[in-house]
């Protein structure tokens, strides 16, 4: 097991923030408290913790992702952390019974090629399909 420290995060004060890592072959890192983070502190402070954060960790081979709720913040809030990854994924569930009740799509993929297209999530007898929209 790895352990990360930060110094001055958001998060701690002026304290240092630890975080373990479990060694893997598949090293990915899922950073869900983006928001309540963004809420306390706002984005100046956020983005910093954020960038230092993302570049420890890709310098030690990580693929890091990170939840954020758009429906609490201003579109300037979330953008400015957004715009510090390589990449944007969309989930969307919806009501209306015409439509595709779960999807996902990607927005943004920095220097790839990928399908713009929502990609529709159903699930059907126990078994995930996923189909393109």
């Amino acid at each position: 097991m790895t352990c990360t420290t930060f110094s001055n995060s958001p998060l701690s004060g002026n304290k240092s923030v630890k975080i373990f890592l479990e060694p893997s072959k598949n090293k990915r890192v899922c950073i869900e408290i983006v928001s309540d983070v963004l809420l306390e502190y706002g984005a100046k402070a956020t983005r910093k913790w954020i960038s230092e954060l993302t570049t420890d960790l890709s310098s030690k081979g990580f693929t890091i992702f990170a939840v954020i709720d758009l429906s609490i913040h201003t579109s300037e809030q979330a953008n400015a952390v957004i715009n510090l990854f390589d990449g944007e994924i969309e989930l969307a569930q919806t009501g209306d019974p015409l439509e595709c009740k779960k999807s996902i799509r990607v927005k943004k993929l920095r220097n790839q090629d990928f399908n713009k297209n929502p990609i529709c999530l159903t699930k059907q007898n126990n078994t995930q399909e996923i189909k393109d929209t």
